[in-house]
């Protein structure tokens, strides 16, 4: 079975469109599933449109306090119970089929963590320029050769899941999970998805954020080095 989760965090706009979309390619496919959907302390009606969703294969978990991507991300994997689990996002930037066709070829070749590479091309010159910054940090401290570090969608066994068992709950996860992975021997393979524009509501990745991720990576790193 696959457990897919979508952590959402005020995402009422676009959220319910998502569900759909990701139901819709995993019913025509005829994978067994489940669907973890995460309200991650959401202020809009975010949550009231998850409890609304009327499917045997959702599941929904409430967070009280927003606790970043990551926090959303730990909270759904911790309620999975399929042989493969997935992460995706609530912002239906990457078709559901690409989530398919990752999963078809985890499953086929028994591949331990499959990733998206959404060969973004920011609009945005500080984007650009961030993206570029913190993928180098991420190559430089941990060694981690990946084009697309917080690229989605996320496929990988369940026992890889909870052998690597990540703990951040903030924007480093990826990181953690990708350089766990890599010390553990896992094969990590990046696919080509395709990315569309955003939908809906605006993307919560900002200056703040951005700086949160490169202190977070800065943080994470000095503790690799502590416990060795």
């Amino acid at each position: 079975m696959l457990s897919i989760v979508i952590p959402a965090y005020n995402e009422e706009s676009i959220i319910k469109q998502t569900v759909n979309s990701t139901l819709k390619e995993l019913y025509k496919s005829k994978i067994k599933f489940e669907m973890v959907l995460v309200d991650n302390g959401s202020s809009d009606n975010t949550l009231k449109i998850l409890n609304n969703l009327k499917d045997k294969n959702i599941k929904v978990v409430k967070l009280r306090e927003n606790q970043t991507f990551g926090g959303g991300v730990i909270a759904g994997l911790s309620a999975t119970k399929g042989d493969f689990v997935g992460i995706t996002c609530a912002d239906n930037q990457v078709n559901p089929s690409e989530m398919i066709k990752m999963y078809n070829i985890a499953f086929k070749r028994k591949m331990d963590f499959c990733k998206g590479d959404r060969r973004l091309k920011y609009k945005k010159w500080f984007r650009r320029f961030a993206s570029r910054v913190y993928r180098f940090l991420v190559i430089t401290l941990f060694m981690i050769k990946i084009k697309d570090i917080n690229g989605y969608p996320i496929i990988m066994k369940r026992s890889v899941y909870e052998d690597i068992n990540p703990q951040l709950r903030n924007w480093t996860i990826n990181v953690e999970m990708l350089y766990k992975a890599k010390k553990k021997n896992y094969k990590v393979i990046e696919i080509p998805v395709e990315h569309g524009e955003r939908k809906g509501s605006k993307s919560h990745v900002g200056f703040s954020v951005i700086w949160s991720m490169l202190v977070d990576l800065l943080k994470y790193r000095l503790k690799t080095l502590k416990n060795g």
